[in-house]
């Protein structure tokens, strides 16, 4: 779904799991509603997107590959 390094991305990003945390819930209905979709279009700040990368290393972190 994501064309992302995960090598490069792994490296770059390795200290923002420290700081991140999600709750189990939250993480099920990210993915409970990423897969009912067809087609996932992110809009949003530089703030709002570098959340969702940190979320979306958190996931491949815990195996999770959105």
């Amino acid at each position: 779904m994501f064309n992302i390094d995960y090598q490069q991305y792994r490296s770059n990003m390795a200290w923002s799991t420290l700081e991140t945390e999600f709750e189990d819930h939250q993480i099920r209905i990210l993915i409970k509603t990423i897969k009912k979709a067809k087609r996932v279009v992110f809009y949003g700040n530089s703030w709002e997107i570098s959340c969702f990368k940190r979320l979306s290393f958190y996931l491949f972190n815990h195996g999770i590959d959105i």
